[in-house]
């Protein structure tokens, strides 16, 4: 199976990840990565799929805040998806 096929199975079978975490010093809630990737874990896993990033660019500064500034990180990584049973690809690329 390719491996567009492989990633709409496991988009369908996927579920809603709640925004349970709050950022404290912006007050909102958010979803954190490690929550996706645990949720996606296992259907990766029965439906023969890898995913492998890579760092393509990464650069820190500081922002403006309401209570001063903060350190922020922007990284720009590639995604690389491939299936277990024909070797195909996609790749995301995402900021």
């Amino acid at each position: 199976m390719s491996i567009i096929k492989k990633l709409v199975a496991i988009k369908a079978e996927s579920e809603f990840v709640p925004k349970s975490r709050t950022n404290q010093g912006q007050n909102f809630k958010y979803r954190g990565i490690d929550q996706i990737y645990a949720s996606l874990q296992k259907l990766m896993a029965k439906h023969g799929v890898v995913s492998l990033p890579e760092v393509i660019e990464s650069h820190r500064d500081t922002v403006a805040t309401r209570n001063g500034s903060a350190n922020r990180a922007v990284l720009r990584i590639r995604y690389t998806f491939y299936s277990d049973q024909d070797g195909t690809s996609a790749v995301s690329i995402v900021e």
